[in-house]
């Protein structure tokens, strides 16, 4: 574990706290969606990157759990996520569970500053800030497209997310007792597994998002 923190050195104790969110499972048609937040010291945040944290994305899923151990171990840190099921994204729009998300961890977490990965065209990113500014005042909130990118506290909440996302996932596996890929449309496994699925199966596991385009492509080839 210590040869992803090398040279950590001692801080004095600081009352600012910043937070860092980011998701993870926007876009899959199986699985839940993880909104994650960390919450530390700012100071503490700026050596994020010399634990080796950044955009989960660019991480092996091996070392990610590493560094959500390291994570964990941080004095001043405070980890929290949602998980969002297939049946309540079904239900609602991305956006409202992404705000609301965001609201209720910040209600369960310190922080005078706010650093949030912006899941919106970047000519919506005003409004967006102005929205959660509006709610999280006095707090300060910051965010931009690909924020796991320029805000380290950003990276950490995208590599808890992430892991959680992935252990969800693996849990379904191990239930099902199938391999289902990833849960992206773009995934062959996971093609293969809801074209078998369509095919044999009368009603959808809870697994599934039901109403995601994918699936309804897939079963409109299949009547042919």
């Amino acid at each position: 574990m210590n040869s992803f923190y090398p040279g950590r050195r001692k801080l004095r104790k600081l009352a600012m706290k910043i937070i860092g969110m980011d998701e993870a499972g926007r876009g899959p048609v199986l699985g839940p969606m993880i909104l994650a937040a960390v919450s530390m010291e700012k100071e503490e945040a700026s050596l994020l990157p010399t634990m080796g944290i950044k955009d989960s994305k660019k991480i092996r899923p091996q070392k990610r759990k590493a560094l959500y151990q390291i994570l964990e171990g941080i004095e001043s840190a405070e980890i929290k996520y949602i998980i969002f099921p297939p049946s309540e994204i079904d239900q609602n729009s991305l956006t409202n569970l992404y705000r609301n998300g965001v609201l209720e961890l910040c209600k369960k977490l310190e922080g005078k500053e706010i650093y949030l990965d912006l899941p919106c065209p970047p000519k919506g990113i005003p409004a967006y800030l102005e929205w959660f500014q509006n709610r999280l005042s006095p707090s300060k909130v910051y965010g931009m497209n690909g924020g796991e990118d320029r805000y380290p506290i950003v990276a950490a909440a995208s590599i808890v997310a992430k892991v959680i996302r992935d252990q969800e996932m693996e849990k379904i596996r191990e239930a099902w007792g199938e391999d289902l890929g990833s849960g992206y449309p773009s995934d062959p496994k996971t093609r293969r597994f809801l074209n078998k699925l369509i095919q044999t199966e009368a009603s959808l596991p809870p697994f599934v998002r039901s109403k995601w385009k994918t699936l309804q492509r897939l079963r409109q080839k299949s009547l042919f």
